[in-house]
């Protein structure tokens, strides 16, 4: 598609005559992407429990336990996390701004002041999660400090947190594939989003909490619970 746009201009520039490429994505199979997955609350705990507790030598997947816990209970977008800084959060550690993200573009880490969708949204946090910023808050940390730093006190990547210390722990555990689909951090946002489902909120809260439309939480998410315990009534 990009290339049959590369032609097109170069028509119009008079550099070329003909389009050899015109209509041809139409021909290739769209990518459908695969479905929510999500952990139970045990599965969930299981990963933050190994992600804490990881001995293993030379390893400092440990460092990376708070930003599990993130993951998990604000459902964030994984580029978001990363990109998380301090003046982004309230002293207390009771509001979140998302309006920022930090994501691989040819092998390089970039700030983008935007979210994937271009919604800034306010997260309120539950006691767990301020005490967790509260513990993990440097002492008059720079505003524009990361929250989750690497080991080396670098923006994290997320391709290599998912790669390395997010595969091996839950390849240790059993839980890196699920439904025959490679998990991912991305999961730990499903997880977030269908547990708050299970708990009675609506799609639109959810949405206004994760930063997605009210329509994809109910077709992606909602709809696909209530068919998986849904039953036909019998007649």
């Amino acid at each position: 598609m990009q290339l049959s746009g590369c032609c097109n201009w170069s028509i119009k520039h008079e550099k070329i005559s003909t389009n050899p490429l015109d209509g041809m994505y139409k021909d290739l199979e769209p990518t459908v992407p695969p479905p929510p997955i999500a952990f139970t609350v045990e599965e969930r705990d299981r990963i933050i429990a190994a992600f804490e507790t990881d001995t293993r030598p030379g390893s400092n997947y440990r460092h990376y336990a708070p930003l599990a816990k993130f993951l998990f209970w604000t459902g964030c977008r994984p580029c978001e996390a990363v990109g998380l800084r301090w003046g982004s959060i309230t002293l207390d550690g009771g509001r979140i701004h998302f309006h920022e993200s930090i994501v691989e573009v040819s092998g390089r880490l970039e700030r983008r002041e935007e979210t994937k969708t271009g919604v800034k949204r306010w997260f309120t946090c539950t006691p767990k999660l301020q005490n967790l910023l509260q513990s993990i808050r440097p002492i008059d940390p720079a505003l524009d400090a990361l929250v989750f730093p690497s080991p080396k006190d670098r923006a994290i990547s997320e391709t290599n947190f998912g790669d390395r210390a997010w595969k091996v722990i839950l390849t240790s555990l059993g839980l890196n594939v699920k439904d025959g689909i490679k998990i991912t951090p991305y999961n730990c946002r499903d997880t977030c989003i269908t547990l708050q489902a299970m708990q009675g909120h609506s799609s639109t809260t959810i949405a206004r909490w994760v930063g997605n439309s009210s329509k994809v939480i109910d077709e992606k998410y909602i709809d696909r619970l209530k068919l998986e315990t849904l039953r036909p009534t019998e007649l």
